[in-house]
């Protein structure tokens, strides 16, 4: 199994289906963001979105390898927001 990774999406192009994620440590290249595309995503990503991914070859020749396996990680905070927000639609 290959090591996960996690950390939030700081920049994100719908009509591009590409950003960035900003890591929350040192990335085994040396940097705290990665390059990741809609097509190595599992969830429907966003601009904000904490997520969760592992590291898979370079998107292009000579390039830095790309976020792959991407989900939304929801922590305890999250949940907290949504049911709030579910909660207070049914009123």
């Amino acid at each position: 199994m290959k090591e996960t990774y996690c950390g939030q999406v700081v920049l994100w192009d719908d009509k591009g289906s590409f950003g960035f994620i900003r890591t929350t440590k040192l990335l085994p290249f040396g940097e705290q963001q990665i390059f990741v595309h809609r097509s190595n995503c599992i969830d429907e990503l966003y601009l904000g979105a904490y997520c969760e991914f592992e590291i898979g070859n370079a998107y292009k020749i000579t390039r830095k390898p790309q976020a792959v396996q991407v989900t939304i990680r929801v922590n305890a905070a999250g949940l907290e927001v949504l049911a709030n927000s579910v909660q207070g639609g049914a009123q």
